[in-house]
């Protein structure tokens, strides 16, 4: 299907009957009325979707070459983001509404996304009333921006509004969950699951490559059902839990020593050489030694502000989609990541080490789209652009991303 000109309906079956459900026009809106949306436990009518749906304000921006920072540049993006900001700012001081943004990645089609405004408005005519003066605001600034141009806002009443069967789905969790938020629940300080915590003593002493490989390969398997549920435990993989020494094994398993893994085997460092972990005590984090040279390498993050709430989140939503305002929040902690990576750069530059060291800056995969490549090149763009003096003292500046290396700076 191609987005670009569709403008035919989209059949799929429901039961035993095929229905043209979701159109350019009214009349694929229209069929959904015989039939029933679930949702967590209850099975809602279309009237009673439609009497949640009344109050709110659905609309959308469509990019069809990749997500709107990689379609714009990133350059462009923090412009007209800028921009965009000021017109939904100016709308909640004269109408009273608070307006969220919220981004959508259509898996279904290669490169589509979907950049939606969405507020609550009891009063029908003052609903009405912000929605077009946002759509006609925010066009004019379309006309500000090369790359915006072409586009346009859509909202739930127009007859290209209705994509295809999969947009449906989605857009019909958006508008039964507008209501909801999901907060941050306390992980548990006791441990909730049976798998031993991690031994932390083979790893303060000299360990051979192979020995390092093995035992990190050997707990983060998923051979068992002990091991399942450590991934998934509150108090697991994912926790900072510190354990009856007072170690947290887990922050250390996930924070230094899986990097530590991935950056081995991305320099294909060979079986024989030796590994030193700093452990917190020494001034560096990892030191690797083989017959020629020592490497040393710092190890930091570059997490958005309350990223410890996603974890919390994920285990409440299920699986379902985040609600609209866990959604607003996740779009504005992606949008700080460039900023996050280069102040990780700079208070590493703040520091002087003495000697040389290979600076490697993790990012969880979460906030780029999984791991998305364009995404992270146009981000590593903006970082290059904030971050003064390159790589200065270190040999070279690396991003981990998931399992995915990329060079930031380098000789």
């Amino acid at each position: 299907m191609n987005l670009r000109n569709s403008g035919h309906l989209i059949l799929f079956r429901l039961g035993d009957a095929s229905v043209s459900l979701f159109d350019r026009g009214g009349a694929g809106r229209a069929a959904l009325r015989n039939y029933q949306i679930q949702t967590v436990g209850h099975m809602l009518s279309i009237q009673e979707f439609e009497a949640i749906e009344r109050p709110q304000s659905h609309s959308y921006i469509l990019f069809t070459r990749g997500a709107p920072y990689v379609e714009l540049g990133w350059e462009v993006y923090r412009k007209f983001k800028h921009a965009v900001d000021s017109v939904l700012e100016s709308l909640g001081e004269r109408f009273g509404v608070r307006i969220y943004q919220h981004d959508y990645e259509f898996l279904e089609y290669a490169d589509v996304f979907i950049w939606w405004f969405s507020f609550k408005e009891e009063d029908d005519c003052k609903r009405v009333g912000v929605m077009n003066t946002l759509k006609a605001e925010v066009e004019v600034l379309f006309q500000s921006f090369e790359g915006m141009r072409d586009k346009k806002i859509l909202s739930q009443h127009e007859q290209e509004f209705y994509i295809d069967p999969a947009f449906g789905i989605y857009y019909s969790e958006l508008v039964v969950g507008a209501s909801f938020e999901l907060k941050h629940i306390q992980a548990p300080v006791k441990k909730t699951h049976t798998k031993p915590d991690l031994d932390l003593a083979p790893f303060e002493q000299p360990i051979r490559v192979d020995d390092f490989k093995a035992l990190i390969g050997a707990y983060v398997s998923h051979g068992s059902m002990e091991d399942l549920e450590y991934f998934n435990a509150p108090s697991g993989f994912f926790s900072t839990r510190r354990s009856a020494d007072g170690k947290a094994p887990n922050k250390f398993l996930r924070e230094e020593l899986l990097p530590s893994l991935r950056f081995i085997n991305h320099q294909k460092i060979p079986d024989s050489a030796v590994l030193q972990f700093g452990l917190e005590m020494d001034n560096f984090d990892l030191k690797v030694i083989d017959e020629t040279k020592a490497t040393i390498v710092e190890i930091t993050w570059a997490a958005p502000e309350g990223d410890f709430e996603l974890l919390s989140w994920s285990d409440q939503r299920g699986v379902s989609n985040f609600p609209m305002k866990n959604l607003a929040k996740l779009k504005s902690m992606a949008d700080s990541i460039p900023a996050k990576i280069a102040g990780a750069i700079k208070r590493k530059h703040d520091k002087n080490y003495p000697d040389k060291r290979t600076l490697l800056v993790v990012i969880p995969i979460e906030y780029t789209y999984q791991g998305e490549r364009a995404f992270i090149e146009e981000m590593l763009k903006e970082v290059r652009c904030l971050v003064l003096g390159g790589k200065r003292n270190f040999d070279e500046v690396l991003l981990l991303c998931g399992k995915k290396f990329f060079t930031v700076f380098q000789n």
